[in-house]
Protein backbone atom coordinates (compact mmCIF):
# COMPACT_ATOMS: atom_id res chain seq x y z
CA UNK A 1 0.00 0.00 0.00
CA UNK A 2 1.37 3.37 -1.02
CA UNK A 3 0.69 5.82 1.79
CA UNK A 4 3.27 8.45 0.80
CA UNK A 5 2.17 12.03 1.28
CA UNK A 6 1.88 12.86 -2.44
CA UNK A 7 -0.52 9.94 -3.04
CA UNK A 8 -2.65 10.41 0.02
CA UNK A 9 -5.42 12.59 -1.43
CA UNK A 10 -6.20 10.06 -4.14
CA UNK A 11 -6.18 7.15 -1.68
CA UNK A 12 -8.37 8.99 0.83
CA UNK A 13 -10.94 9.78 -1.90
CA UNK A 14 -11.33 6.03 -2.50
CA UNK A 15 -12.12 5.42 1.18
CA UNK A 16 -14.63 8.18 1.88
CA UNK A 17 -15.42 11.88 2.07
CA UNK A 18 -13.70 13.85 4.86
CA UNK A 19 -16.94 14.77 6.62
CA UNK A 20 -18.17 11.15 6.50
CA UNK A 21 -14.89 9.88 7.93
CA UNK A 22 -15.02 12.47 10.72
CA UNK A 23 -18.55 11.40 11.63
CA UNK A 24 -17.76 7.68 11.64
CA UNK A 25 -14.59 8.24 13.70
CA UNK A 26 -16.51 10.24 16.30
CA UNK A 27 -19.23 7.59 16.50
CA UNK A 28 -16.63 4.87 17.01
CA UNK A 29 -14.84 6.86 19.72
CA UNK A 30 -11.67 7.23 17.66
CA UNK A 31 -11.71 11.00 17.28
CA UNK A 32 -12.58 12.68 20.55
CA UNK A 33 -9.87 15.33 20.89
CA UNK A 34 -8.38 17.20 17.95
CA UNK A 35 -5.46 18.79 19.74
CA UNK A 36 -2.74 16.76 17.99
CA UNK A 37 -4.68 14.99 15.25
CA UNK A 38 -7.02 17.43 13.60
CA UNK A 39 -9.32 15.10 11.62
CA UNK A 40 -10.16 11.50 10.83
CA UNK A 41 -8.19 11.55 7.59
CA UNK A 42 -5.02 12.39 9.50
CA UNK A 43 -5.68 9.60 12.00
CA UNK A 44 -6.18 7.12 9.18
CA UNK A 45 -3.02 8.38 7.47
CA UNK A 46 -0.99 7.72 10.61
CA UNK A 47 -2.61 4.33 11.12
CA UNK A 48 -1.74 3.20 7.60
CA UNK A 49 1.82 4.47 7.98
CA UNK A 50 2.27 2.46 11.17
CA UNK A 51 0.45 -0.69 10.00
CA UNK A 52 0.63 -1.44 6.25
CA UNK A 53 3.36 1.18 5.84
CA UNK A 54 5.67 -0.83 8.10
CA UNK A 55 6.85 2.08 10.19
CA UNK A 56 7.56 1.92 13.90
CA UNK A 57 5.80 4.37 16.20
CA UNK A 58 8.88 6.60 16.31
CA UNK A 59 9.35 6.45 12.56
CA UNK A 60 5.67 7.28 11.99
CA UNK A 61 5.76 10.33 14.26
CA UNK A 62 9.01 11.58 12.71
CA UNK A 63 7.62 11.05 9.20
CA UNK A 64 4.37 12.85 10.12
CA UNK A 65 6.26 15.84 11.52
CA UNK A 66 8.56 16.00 8.49
CA UNK A 67 5.59 16.19 6.11
CA UNK A 68 3.52 18.52 8.28
CA UNK A 69 0.85 15.89 8.93
CA UNK A 70 0.87 15.96 12.74
CA UNK A 71 3.16 16.61 15.69
CA UNK A 72 2.89 14.13 18.56
CA UNK A 73 5.01 11.69 20.52
CA UNK A 74 5.23 8.00 19.81
CA UNK A 75 3.38 7.25 23.06
CA UNK A 76 0.57 9.64 22.11
CA UNK A 77 0.31 8.00 18.69
CA UNK A 78 0.12 4.55 20.26
CA UNK A 79 -2.80 5.63 22.46
CA UNK A 80 -4.62 7.22 19.52
CA UNK A 81 -4.20 4.09 17.40
CA UNK A 82 -5.39 1.86 20.24
CA UNK A 83 -8.56 3.96 20.55
CA UNK A 84 -9.08 3.73 16.78
CA UNK A 85 -9.00 -0.07 16.46
CA UNK A 86 -12.79 -0.42 16.18
CA UNK A 87 -12.98 2.41 13.67
CA UNK A 88 -10.26 0.88 11.51
CA UNK A 89 -12.20 -2.39 11.53
CA UNK A 90 -15.36 -0.57 10.41
CA UNK A 91 -13.52 1.13 7.54
CA UNK A 92 -11.93 -2.15 6.46
CA UNK A 93 -15.30 -3.93 6.48
CA UNK A 94 -16.95 -1.14 4.49
CA UNK A 95 -14.14 -1.13 1.92
CA UNK A 96 -14.27 -4.91 1.50
CA UNK A 97 -18.06 -4.86 1.21
CA UNK A 98 -17.94 -2.19 -1.50
CA UNK A 99 -15.33 -4.11 -3.49
CA UNK A 100 -17.16 -7.42 -3.12
CA UNK A 101 -20.56 -5.96 -3.97
CA UNK A 102 -20.17 -6.86 -7.64
CA UNK A 103 -18.41 -10.14 -8.36
CA UNK A 104 -19.17 -10.50 -12.05
CA UNK A 105 -19.66 -14.22 -11.44
CA UNK A 106 -22.06 -15.79 -13.93
CA UNK A 107 -21.92 -19.32 -12.49
CA UNK A 108 -24.55 -20.90 -10.28
CA UNK A 109 -22.28 -21.16 -7.25
CA UNK A 110 -19.86 -18.65 -5.78
CA UNK A 111 -16.58 -19.98 -4.47
CA UNK A 112 -14.95 -18.75 -1.29
CA UNK A 113 -11.67 -19.99 0.14
CA UNK A 114 -11.49 -19.97 3.94
CA UNK A 115 -8.23 -20.10 5.86
CA UNK A 116 -6.36 -18.71 8.83
CA UNK A 117 -2.79 -17.94 9.77
CA UNK A 118 -1.00 -17.58 13.10
CA UNK A 119 0.83 -14.34 13.86
CA UNK A 120 3.58 -13.99 16.45
CA UNK A 121 5.16 -10.95 18.02
CA UNK A 122 8.35 -9.55 16.47
CA UNK A 123 11.50 -11.30 17.62
CA UNK A 124 10.28 -14.87 17.23
CA UNK A 125 8.01 -14.95 20.26
CA UNK A 126 5.04 -17.21 20.79
CA UNK A 127 1.92 -17.00 18.64
CA UNK A 128 -0.39 -14.28 19.95
CA UNK A 129 -2.98 -13.72 17.21
CA UNK A 130 -4.80 -15.57 14.49
CA UNK A 131 -5.92 -13.89 11.26
CA UNK A 132 -9.02 -15.47 9.68
CA UNK A 133 -9.66 -14.72 6.01
CA UNK A 134 -12.16 -15.32 3.23
CA UNK A 135 -11.06 -15.07 -0.42
CA UNK A 136 -13.00 -14.93 -3.69
CA UNK A 137 -10.89 -16.61 -6.42
CA UNK A 138 -13.11 -15.21 -9.17
CA UNK A 139 -12.46 -11.57 -8.34
CA UNK A 140 -9.03 -12.25 -6.77
CA UNK A 141 -10.10 -10.27 -3.70
CA UNK A 142 -10.36 -10.90 0.03
CA UNK A 143 -13.99 -10.77 1.12
CA UNK A 144 -13.61 -11.09 4.89
CA UNK A 145 -11.03 -11.00 7.61
CA UNK A 146 -11.04 -11.10 11.39
CA UNK A 147 -8.14 -10.81 13.83
CA UNK A 148 -8.55 -12.78 17.06
CA UNK A 149 -6.37 -14.13 19.82
CA UNK A 150 -4.49 -17.35 19.16
CA UNK A 151 -7.04 -19.20 21.31
CA UNK A 152 -9.75 -18.65 18.70
CA UNK A 153 -9.86 -21.74 16.46
CA UNK A 154 -10.59 -21.80 12.75
CA UNK A 155 -14.30 -22.22 12.01
CA UNK A 156 -16.12 -22.73 8.74
CA UNK A 157 -19.07 -20.60 9.87
CA UNK A 158 -17.01 -17.63 11.10
CA UNK A 159 -18.16 -15.40 8.23
CA UNK A 160 -21.75 -14.85 7.10
CA UNK A 161 -22.95 -17.54 4.71
CA UNK A 162 -25.15 -17.39 1.62
CA UNK A 163 -27.15 -20.22 0.09
CA UNK A 164 -25.47 -19.85 -3.33
CA UNK A 165 -21.96 -20.25 -1.93
CA UNK A 166 -19.43 -23.08 -1.83
CA UNK A 167 -16.65 -22.81 0.70
CA UNK A 168 -13.33 -24.60 0.33
CA UNK A 169 -11.10 -25.18 3.36
CA UNK A 170 -8.03 -27.28 4.17
CA UNK A 171 -7.90 -30.33 6.40
CA UNK A 172 -7.31 -28.22 9.49
CA UNK A 173 -10.99 -27.29 9.37
CA UNK A 174 -12.01 -30.93 9.02
CA UNK A 175 -10.10 -32.18 12.04
CA UNK A 176 -12.49 -30.81 14.66
CA UNK A 177 -16.08 -32.01 15.14
CA UNK A 178 -17.30 -28.48 15.90
CA UNK A 179 -16.16 -27.41 12.41
CA UNK A 180 -17.90 -30.34 10.76
CA UNK A 181 -21.19 -29.60 12.54
CA UNK A 182 -21.49 -26.35 10.61
CA UNK A 183 -21.68 -28.39 7.40
CA UNK A 184 -25.04 -29.72 8.49
CA UNK A 185 -26.63 -26.51 9.79
CA UNK A 186 -25.15 -23.81 7.53
CA UNK A 187 -26.67 -22.39 4.35
CA UNK A 188 -23.54 -22.79 2.24
CA UNK A 189 -22.05 -25.94 0.72
CA UNK A 190 -18.54 -26.99 1.70
CA UNK A 191 -15.57 -28.85 0.25
CA UNK A 192 -13.38 -29.95 3.15
CA UNK A 193 -10.76 -32.67 3.37
CA UNK A 194 -11.23 -34.93 6.39
CA UNK A 195 -9.51 -38.07 7.63
CA UNK A 196 -11.97 -40.95 7.64
CA UNK A 197 -10.58 -42.25 10.94
CA UNK A 198 -10.42 -38.84 12.58
CA UNK A 199 -14.17 -38.53 13.15
CA UNK A 200 -17.00 -40.74 14.33
CA UNK A 201 -19.31 -41.21 11.36
CA UNK A 202 -23.00 -41.97 11.96
CA UNK A 203 -25.98 -42.70 9.73
CA UNK A 204 -29.13 -40.55 9.96
CA UNK A 205 -30.52 -43.21 12.29
CA UNK A 206 -27.61 -42.70 14.69
CA UNK A 207 -25.89 -45.99 13.90
CA UNK A 208 -22.20 -46.33 13.21
CA UNK A 209 -21.37 -45.83 9.54
CA UNK A 210 -18.94 -48.50 8.31
CA UNK A 211 -16.60 -46.51 6.08
CA UNK A 212 -14.40 -49.53 5.22
CA UNK A 213 -17.36 -51.61 4.10
CA UNK A 214 -18.73 -48.77 2.02
CA UNK A 215 -15.38 -48.23 0.27
CA UNK A 216 -15.00 -51.96 -0.48
CA UNK A 217 -18.39 -51.93 -2.15
CA UNK A 218 -16.91 -49.63 -4.80
CA UNK A 219 -19.59 -46.97 -4.49
CA UNK A 220 -18.61 -43.51 -5.66
CA UNK A 221 -21.09 -41.48 -3.64
CA UNK A 222 -23.34 -41.98 -0.65
CA UNK A 223 -26.11 -39.43 -0.36
CA UNK A 224 -28.00 -39.69 2.89
CA UNK A 225 -30.97 -37.99 1.22
CA UNK A 226 -32.00 -36.06 4.28
CA UNK A 227 -31.71 -32.31 4.94
CA UNK A 228 -28.90 -31.47 7.31
CA UNK A 229 -26.76 -34.54 6.62
CA UNK A 230 -23.49 -34.80 4.78
CA UNK A 231 -22.81 -36.26 1.39
CA UNK A 232 -19.77 -38.50 1.65
CA UNK A 233 -17.60 -38.89 -1.46
CA UNK A 234 -15.01 -41.59 -2.03
CA UNK A 235 -11.49 -40.65 -3.19
CA UNK A 236 -10.90 -44.12 -4.66
CA UNK A 237 -10.31 -44.27 -8.41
Amino acid sequence: MNIHHDNWSALLACIGKPEELDASARNAGALIRRREIRDAGTLLHLGLAYGPGGMSLREATAWAQLHGIAELSDVALMKRLQNAVDWFAILAAQTLAARAGFTGCTGYRKLRLIDGTAIGAPGGGSVQWRLHMGYDPHTCQFTDFELTSSREAERLERFAQTADERRIADRGFGSHPECIRSLAVGEADYIVRVHWRGLRWLTPEGKRFDMSKWMLCGQRTLNLQKPGYLQICSRLS
